[in-house]
């Protein structure tokens, strides 16, 4: 069986088992509009180009006039079939939709009842890939309506195939115009100014097209001849790609092999210190800016290795697989697919390893003060902007048309300030298709991430990637994805009533909290926000299909759509994610003794314990008929710090910990945040 024929019959198993598995409904009709604007939508299909009606009986005046004239110019109907936009939608006109989503058939089904439609083929088709089926007398009867459920299921299953299009044989016909002349390689070529030395041998004029194949293919236009004693020397200028091409046909998929790419790194901002290669493995040691690492090329992916002082950062970007199927004829491109399948992982580790002797100098830093002394302290030293790094250029020649190369370019955009720590795992299909002169996109991704931030990031990785016929780019997509995050540091102040002032300030999270923590009178909360980042940019400035208008840049993931952290718990105090802030002023407590109120009070909600100490919690308040002996002490982390019945917090090893105190009856409860340190190792950082 055609192996297309095969994919289609699976998923319609599955989608057929789940159906019929289901709980029976009420089956809902869809009329031939709903349709329409339905698979505008769910196809992602470009709105309409012309404004004048296709259809006469559907005038702009129409609500559905857009989705009319975008259904017609991608093709999914036609102006030569009347079209009644109210009529309920029947099984031909679900066949006759879908299968002009897809590329001809041509099926051999022999169907009794054909002659009734109005869509032959279509139908044919349709069977013949087992979207439907014929009953038992082998008709299809057509002008049977279809429920709603059924024919989004049918739409589900054109989607996946167009989609996610799978090349059954690698095809390539093309044509190079006669009035390119074949010549040899140059004797000097400079690719960045367009110069040029041929033979003196070579018979070439200007305002001629030459075409010859060193690394690749080249296509330029003499602009300029000079013969010298070195040879002839010229100018060029690039070529459209209509004077090279005159017919050109392609369909391929490959899984991409980097140990066999040309890595360009020819940027001012990075130099190469070192290359190493080791089977089929590829080392570049690199110095970039204030950075320096390795890329590291292998036959599954390319990584990348960064590293400036305590900030870590490593990338790699693997299982890449394009795949790409392109035709143009003299009206333009006629049918054009270009999908990029690839995994990507994130690391940014910044943890520095700098110890400030200063912190306990704030403990007696009252008010205000305070503030001015952490600021002229600790004010950020980096441009929240960050940094753009250029990586390298990949180019990679399809394994089976020499002409073609896969390219790639790669940029880092980078900041971190604080303690931070991502880890970030990507899957992504991006995706074109073009059609009549249109395009649509396809995008899926799937995202994961693991994160400490206690400071402010961004790490956002920049992927270009196209197809080339020579050195002529046919159409490319960009991609920038990654993650955003800042936390805003606030202080909270307390004067000797308890009252209570709050501030936002321009200090690290983590810097303000060593700072605040031998300061009663100093709380440090923050609040987090961290989102994902992901921007297309189909089709760049020289492509062939960016000259006709095909360009297009989509954001897709930002702040408003794409939060990493979709519970309510966005507050930090304590290292511990809180629904809202819990600061508040401070009841003054004139006595040790336990006095009787509607909840369990202690002294201190927060603790701060050297590993050579104990420190006793308080207990001020206890609820009505209650007495110290009803009371209990847990901690959630006792290999940090344990707690004794009597409320004697014994510190194990550097970290944090909560310890709950409620009563026996487990009635009222309230929890302590315990952060154990060690003076003697100088370094008040926790793990």
């Amino acid at each position: 069986m055609h192996r297309v024929y095969k994919r289609i019959y699976f998923i319609l198993f599955c989608t057929l088992f789940l159906f019929l598995g289901g709980c029976t409904s009420k089956q809902e009709n869809i009329t031939v509009q709903e349709w329409l604007e339905t698979i505008i939508i769910e196809m992602n299909i470009p709105e309409a180009i012309n404004q004048q009606p296709y259809f006469l009986n559907i005038n702009q005046d129409h609500p559905y006039f857009n989705v009319v004239q975008a259904s017609t110019e991608w093709g999914v109907i036609e102006q030569s079939v009347p079209l009644n936009l109210e009529a309920n939608l029947t099984k031909e006109w679900v066949a006759y939709t879908l299968m002009n989503l897809m590329e001809p058939q041509k099926s051999n089904v022999k169907i009794k009842d054909s002659s009734k439609s109005m869509f032959p083929e279509q139908i044919a088709d349709a069977v013949g890939l087992g979207i439907f089926s014929l009953d038992k007398r082998d008709c299809f009867n057509p002008k049977d309506s279809i429920y709603k459920e059924e024919a989004l299921q049918k739409l589900s299953l054109v989607k996946e195939y167009v989609d996610y299009y799978v090349v059954d044989e690698p095809v390539l016909d093309f044509e190079i115009n006669e009035t390119v002349s074949e010549v040899d390689v140059p004797i000097e070529f400079n690719e960045d100014n367009n110069k040029a030395v041929f033979h003196k041998n070579q018979l070439i004029d200007e305002n001629d097209i030459v075409h010859w194949k060193a690394d690749q293919d080249y296509f330029y236009r003499i602009k300029e001849a000079i013969e010298t004693e070195n040879g002839i020397e010229t100018k060029l200028e690039e070529v459209e790609y209509e004077d090279v091409i005159e017919q050109f046909e392609m369909e391929d998929s490959f899984d991409v092999d980097f140990s066999e790419a040309e890595i360009e790194i020819n940027l001012d901002e990075i130099s190469v210190v070192k290359t190493n290669q080791v089977q089929n493995m590829i080392s570049k040691e690199i110095k970039i800016k204030d950075f320096e690492g390795t890329i590291e090329a292998s036959t599954t992916g390319i990584s990348l290795k960064l590293k400036k002082g305590d900030l870590k950062v490593e990338t790699k970007i693997y299982n890449v697989k394009p795949t790409v199927r392109w035709k143009t004829s003299s009206s333009g491109i006629d049918d054009a697919f270009f999908k990029l399948d690839f995994k990507t992982t994130e690391l940014i580790k910044l943890e520095p390893s700098k110890t400030y002797n200063m912190y306990s100098n704030f403990a007696s830093v009252k008010g205000e003060d305070f503030i001015q002394t952490l600021l002229s302290s600790f004010r950020k030293s980096e441009d929240m902007e960050g940094t753009e790094i250029p990586i390298c250029q990949i180019k990679v020649p399809f394994p089976n048309f020499p002409l073609l190369d896969l390219t790639m370019q790669l940029k880092l955009h980078l900041y971190a300030g604080g303690k931070v720590e991502l880890v970030l795992a990507n899957e992504h299909q991006i995706g074109i298709e073009i059609k009549n002169n249109k395009m649509r996109t396809v995008q899926e991704s799937k995202r994961d991430a693991d994160f400490i931030i206690k400071a402010s990031t961004s790490s956002t990785l920049g992927l270009t990637t196209g197809v080339r016929a020579g050195n002529i780019a046919l159409m490319d997509i960009g991609i920038k994805g990654g993650i955003r995050g800042y936390v805003d540091t606030i202080l909270h102040l307390y004067d000797k009533n308890g009252e209570i002032n709050s501030k936002n300030i321009q200090v690290d999270l983590d810097k303000a909290d060593m700072a605040a923590l031998y300061n009663e009178d100093v709380k440090v909360c923050g609040n987090i926000n961290l989102h994902w980042v992901l921007d297309l940019i189909i089709n760049t400035q020289k492509t062939v299909a960016s000259k006709i208008g095909l360009s297009k840049t989509i954001n897709i993931l930002d702040e408003k759509n794409g939060k990493l952290i979709l519970n309510k718990k966005t507050h930090i105090e304590n290292w511990q994610f809180m629904e809202h802030c819990t600061r508040g002023k401070r009841k003054p407590v004139s006595t040790k003794d336990t006095i009787e109120s509607d909840r369990i009070g202690i002294e201190k909600m927060n603790i701060v314990v050297d590993l050579k100490e104990t420190k006793q919690i308080i207990i001020t308040s206890l609820p009505k008929g209650y007495k110290k002996s009803d009371i209990q002490f847990n901690s959630n982390e006792e290999n940090i710090a344990k707690v004794t019945n009597d409320g004697v917090i014994t510190p194990i090893k550097r970290g944090s910990a909560i310890i709950t105190i409620k009563t026996s009856d487990g009635k009222f409860k309230i929890d302590c945040n315990v952060l154990v340190t060690d003076k003697n190792t100088n370094d008040l950082r926790y793990s």
